[in-house]
């Protein structure tokens, strides 16, 4: 297609490092790397990058993708044996000159 310089997916990505955790807890700051395996974690995940000449080059090369699913066993309920546990770190974030924790801060929390 003109225009388009390149398209990545898990089968020819670029390889990123892992990306830095600073906490644990919902999706936001789950650590994976993106385009670097065929899992689909989420509901609107990146699974494919295009690179164009323009913005409207790389949205018409995106919409010409085909992409095969496989339907998965979801975990729906954390009693679900099939659920990892995983443990989350207090958030730590910082107001002011104050650093939250249960209990700190004014009482707070």
């Amino acid at each position: 297609m003109p225009g388009v310089i390149d398209v990545y997916t898990h089968q020819n990505t670029l390889k990123l490092g892992k990306p830095t955790l600073y906490s644990k807890g919902g999706g936001a700051t789950e650590e994976f790397t993106p385009l670097q395996d065929d899992v689909v974690r989420f509901n609107g995940m990146h699974i494919a990058l295009v690179v164009a000449e323009t913005f409207e080059q790389a949205t018409e090369a995106a919409s010409l993708l085909k992409v095969e699913y496989e339907d998965g066993e979801p975990v729906l309920d954390i009693n679900d044996p099939k659920a990892k546990a995983q443990l989350i770190d207090p958030m730590g974030a910082a107001w002011g000159g104050c650093r939250y924790s249960p209990g700190q801060c004014g009482g707070q929390g």
